[in-house]
């Protein structure tokens, strides 16, 4: 078998490089090669315990991001949600006791309305301290002068007609928004 052959075979690789000194410098490359392609590959303990942290790291940034959202946005939309429901009680609650004229459910419309009013306060106080948007500022702010409006000349008014029975002021008070006498 001739030298190249050997060579080609990989029986003689060791005799083509006959010192020592060259055979375990040759070694050492193979071994340092095979090292940093361990650490190198994805399999390596390394590499799991990067990717690892880069993924706890990425989990604990967007729950941060989640609950940033939650809190500024999800909350206040529940809460404005709930104002909307107990005002649409109070007015269904005025029409009912038009048609379906009872003192005794007349009292219990005037409580529940009485709740739904104290409950709309506490709700949109509460809204009102998130962090708004420029946009939603000047919203607040129009809702504000609206909400004092029909609470002064629409929901009170019609809770002493309630209480009363003052039917026709009450209904001449749904249909054109005015009092007979103001």
């Amino acid at each position: 078998m001739d030298r190249l052959s050997e060579i080609h075979s990989g029986i003689g690789i060791m005799k083509f490089y006959p010192d020592l000194k060259t055979r375990l410098l040759l070694a050492g490359l193979f071994m340092t090669i095979l090292l940093l392609l361990w650490v190198l590959s994805p399999l390596s303990p390394l590499h799991f315990l990067i990717e690892t942290t880069v993924g706890l790291l990425g989990i604990h940034f967007s729950n941060s991001k989640l609950q940033e959202l939650y809190n500024d946005r999800l909350i206040p939309v529940s809460q404005l949600s709930e104002i909307k429901a107990a005002q649409l009680d109070s007015r269904l609650r005025v029409n009912a006791s038009l048609a379906l004229p009872s003192q005794s459910e007349n009292e219990r419309s005037i409580a529940q309305m009485t709740q739904n009013i104290e409950t709309v306060s506490s709700l949109w106080e509460s809204y009102t301290k998130t962090q708004l948007t420029p946009e939603e500022k000047m919203l607040v702010d129009k809702f504000n002068v609206d909400r004092e409006n029909y609470r002064n000349q629409a929901l009170f008014p019609a809770i002493e007609l309630m209480k009363t029975s003052k039917d026709d002021e009450l209904q001449l008070l749904i249909v054109t928004g005015k009092q007979i006498g103001r």
